[in-house]
């Protein structure tokens, strides 16, 4: 599909329907394919629909037309695609199957009102009883044949998976007026092969799809891809490149592709033959007009006059001037057609003139000719249509026929069916029954100037009728057919009426059962850390501080909110007083007690990186002297050297080079922080830290994530949300935003995967907030959850007066043997019902 164009809605259904695309408010909505995460979103959408159940073909029908009617624009062409064996089952529910019946009526309506074209889809195969899945008597190929047929649309029946894909390519070539070229078929011996993908001017999207070989070949196989210039295309989904395999095909897509001639190769694919295929997007249309001999009223034209033809192409109001597309134009026609007779046809070929083509025809006598041209490339063709009419006025419709209502079993009469049409010559009309979408409804009769209309099902349809002058000009209506069963009201008022206490009780358990998530979420406090063996955490990195709210102190000595951007980036008590960045007072890595202080002065024996006889501090420590592996001539930081003295990490501010007094040197030759928690190698991926504008304007976003109207969410989607809405304030100044990339590459390798197993789940109307509910191997193996207390995988989360807070350790190692540490990923958010 045109990615920069499209949008797709995705609707499961079983009796009823269900949209599976939503946004990000959790609301029902059609998902732009401009980014590849929203061909994720899609393809997730499909991977959540169970099916099971009976079937309605009517309420999914409605229920597309729906988010049609509501979202789309006239600049976008729509199309519904549907899946189904055809057959509706609602059981003995007959009238749950009438206002299916009605609904599919209503959809095809309004389809055929808007031109939606609708592609059917027909599962056909045979049951576990013997029986085809399409119906004793082909009854769900016939409907699903009425449906495409009534919309202008395409049905294909298929057994095997295999089929689907090039049937979808068919219906989007239908859809886009598109061909799809095969450049080239590659024997599947294994080889190396190479294969010229030719791209045409002004091409917006290229596709090329590579099919054949055996199970999973392609996805096992090499395939490179080469532009004009001889430059590789890395074939990844970013930039203006999507790449995609599966078990028997790829594909490649190239945004605003470069015109020339790209370089294909494949190579180590065995099995059948390799289909090379170029399926190529491009934003332009037909514009035509006709000319008429001097003279004539405007539009008018006579019974052999010459009219001429003229088609150029254009684009959003402008034309397209484009030598070299109008050079490729492999074939460019009219033809004109009476509808007097179909059979009467003009074949018009039309010649370039500059930068449009022109032609001319004789009408041969009173009629309407309409004329179609097209313009034809090797993989897409422009179509335009246009009306002349001779001397003969056509049929002018005065009105619509009024839709008609019917018991089963009973008639109703259609009086003087011509009242509808009006003939300015007074020429004789005739009138036919052209279209019924639903023929068991009822049998309908045309008897001279009445239609007699006969109920036989509780159902509904759409009856067309169309009118013929004797030139052959037509004009058709259509009117909605009801048929109603009285007797079966009637039982369904009496069971109401038995049941009405057995309704009230349904609806307090519904009140119990009903459970929407209100209110919304903001992320307050996210840091890398440690725990001890009583799981209390301590704070060692900060990656994001909200700046409206102080995260929970009880988790942390100094509180965010004591701590402003001066502080963390320079000036008194900062990181770079006296040029040593770690060790004034005031600083939050200064003096004694703090966890980088230096010499005597730093935290009493056994702080992690003081002195004396300190873990990291004297003679034996791993990041002290002597046999240290940190400190000695073999040290992996340093090169002939110590990294510093006996107090190791104790002073990072010296002036002396490595094994000196306080000196650190980063010039190592065995390389590296080694393997220690937080020294090793995801230390060095991470990103440059931010400049102090950047950390000041951080510190400014305080944006709260809506939960929605819906009854679970995981938490890995409000995490998702937090980063869309972070990197947006983040990289608006600054597009390459370090801050936002090291807040993002810390969430998404910590915390994203953990959190899609924490679910959200409302409680009855909101009443009470939030219930929260973990995967129990979870808590078991992965996490430390502080605060709300869980109980059974389980919290209630009741903000009450006041909003709740969630904290919870992420274990992102083994726990220290020696210390009892545990390194952690630590976050906390606050939820808040709406006000």
């Amino acid at each position: 599909m045109p990615a920069e164009d499209s949008r797709v809605g995705i609707i499961g259904f079983n009796t009823s329907a269900t949209v599976w695309t939503e946004d990000t408010s959790g609301n029902a909505s059609l998902i732009s394919l401009a980014n590849f995460t929203g061909v994720e979103t899609v393809r997730e959408a499909v991977a959540q629909i169970v099916y099971h159940g009976d079937t309605g073909i009517g309420n999914a029908l409605y229920a597309a037309t729906e988010l049609l009617a509501a979202q789309s624009d006239e600049d976008h062409t729509q199309a519904i695609i549907l899946f189904t064996d055809g057959v509706n089952d609602f059981g003995s529910d007959q009238i749950a199957l009438a206002q299916c019946d009605e609904n599919e009526a209503t959809a095809i309506q309004w389809a055929k009102e808007n031109d939606c074209v609708v592609y059917c889809v027909g599962y056909d195969y045979i049951t576990s009883s013997g029986a085809s899945s399409m119906g004793e008597n082909g009854e769900g190929l016939l409907k699903l044949q009425n449906i495409a047929d009534s919309t202008g649309g395409m049905f294909q029946a298929i057994s095997t998976i295999d089929e689907i894909e090039d049937m979808l390519i068919t219906f989007l070539a239908d859809v886009c007026d598109l061909n799809y070229k095969i450049v080239e078929t590659i024997p599947g011996d294994g080889g190396y092969h190479e294969c010229i993908i030719p791209v045409s001017a002004s091409v917006i999207e290229a596709n090329i799809r590579i099919a054949g070989g055996d199970e999973n070949a392609i996805a096992n196989g090499s395939i490179h891809l080469y532009d004009p210039n001889g430059d590789e295309v890395e074939l990844t989904n970013s930039g203006n490149v999507r790449f995609d395999t599966d078990a028997t095909a790829a594909s490649i897509k190239v945004i605003l592709p470069q015109s020339g001639d790209w370089l294909l190769t494949v190579d180590g694919i065995t099995g059948d033959d390799i289909q090379v295929g170029l399926l190529e997007h491009f934003k332009m249309n037909l514009t035509s007009q006709l000319t008429f001999p001097e003279g004539n009223p405007t539009g008018v034209a006579y019974t052999n006059d010459t009219i001429g033809i003229k088609t150029w192409l254009t684009y959003d109001g402008e034309d397209l001037t484009d030598s070299a597309l109008y050079d490729s134009v492999t074939s460019a026609v009219a033809v004109c057609v009476s509808r007097a007779d179909p059979d009467d046809q003009i074949t018009v070929n039309l010649t370039r003139d500059g930068n449009a083509f022109t032609g001319s025809f004789v009408i041969p006598e009173d009629s309407y000719y309409d004329i179609y041209i097209r313009l034809d490339w090797d993989t897409v063709y422009r179509e335009d249509q246009l009306t002349v009419m001779s001397s003969n006025k056509p049929l002018t419709l005065l009105s619509g026929i009024e839709d008609v209502e019917v018991n089963k079993g009973k008639s109703t009469i259609i009086d003087y069916i011509y009242q509808y049409v009006y003939d300015d010559e007074g020429d004789a009309i005739t009138a036919a029954i052209t279209g019924n979408t639903n023929p068991d409804a009822a049998d309908i009769v045309l008897n001279g100037d009445t239609i007699e209309v006969t109920g036989l099902k509780m159902t509904s349809t759409i009856v067309t009728v169309q009118y013929t002058d004797a030139q052959g000009n037509t004009v058709e209506t259509s009117f909605k057919l009801t048929v109603h069963n009285p007797w079966v009201y009637v039982y369904a008022g009496g069971t109401i009426l038995l049941i009405a206490l057995a309704v009230i009780l349904v609806l307090i358990l519904l009140k119990k059962a009903t459970n929407r998530l209100s209110g919304g979420m903001k992320v307050i406090f996210i840091a890398r850390g440690k725990l001890d063996r009583q799981d209390k955490y301590t704070s060692q990195e900060i990656i994001y501080e909200n700046p409206n709210i102080d995260h929970d102190t009880a988790f942390e000595a100094e509180s965010a909110s004591s701590r402003s951007a001066d502080d963390l980036l320079g000036g008194t008590g900062s990181f770079n007083s006296t040029g040593n960045p770690f060790d004034t007072t005031g600083s939050p890595f200064g003096t004694a007690g703090n966890p980088f202080g230096s010499g005597s002065s730093a935290s009493p024996a056994g702080d992690p990186f003081g002195a004396g006889s300190d873990s990291f501090g004297s003679a034996g420590d791993p990041f002290g002297s002597g046999s240290n592996p940190f400190g000695s001539a073999s040290d992996p930081f340093t090169s002939g050297g110590t990294l510093g003295s006996d107090n190791g990490f104790g002073d990072f501010g010296g002036t002396s080079e490595s094994g000196s007094t306080n000196g650190l040197d980063f010039g190592a030759t065995d390389g590296g922080f080694g393997d220690f928690p937080g020294f090793g190698t995801a230390q060095a991926t991470e990103e440059a830290p931010a400049d102090k504008g950047e950390l000041t304007r951080s510190q400014s976003f305080d944006e709260k994530i809506m939960l929605g109207r819906v009854k679970k969410k995981n938490m890995d989607k409000v995490l998702h949300s937090f980063l869309e809405y972070y990197g947006e304030f983040m990289t608006f100044q600054n597009p390459d935003s370090p801050m936002y990339r090291q807040v993002r590459s810390f969430v998404e390798q910590n915390l994203m995967g953990v959190f899609a197993r924490f679910h959200l789940r409302g409680t009855t109307y909101g009443k009470f907030g939030v219930v929260l509910q973990i995967d129990k191997q979870l808590l078991k193996s992965a996490v430390k959850v502080h605060n709300p207390t869980i109980l059974k995988n389980k919290a209630s989360m009741n903000p009450k007066q006041r909003p709740v807070r969630l904290s919870v350790s992420v274990f992102t190692g083994e726990r220290d043997e020696k210390t009892g540490d545990r390194p952690c990923a630590h976050i906390e958010i606050e939820y808040s019902k709406n006000t």
